[in-house]
């Protein structure tokens, strides 16, 4: 599957059930980028590091808590 042309209402609906997580995601969409970049020199500033963090901070606050 191509995720970088999937619909974002079907790669939401992936990530909810838990077959795709965010982090998957992301590494296909900075993989786009890495090889389309360079001819289409759209990107000016790109924070990989700082998007990368992102989806690790969603799914912990997505979670359900535990009842003590």
């Amino acid at each position: 599957m191509d995720l970088c042309a999937t619909p974002a209402v079907e790669l939401a609906r992936l990530i909810r059930a838990r077959e795709l997580s965010a982090a998957e995601l992301l590494a296909a969409v900075l993989a786009r980028i890495a090889d389309a970049n360079p001819a289409v020199n759209a990107i000016v500033t790109l924070a990989a590091e700082q998007a990368a963090t992102a989806p690790t901070a969603a799914c912990l606050r997505s979670r359900p808590r535990s009842r003590s």
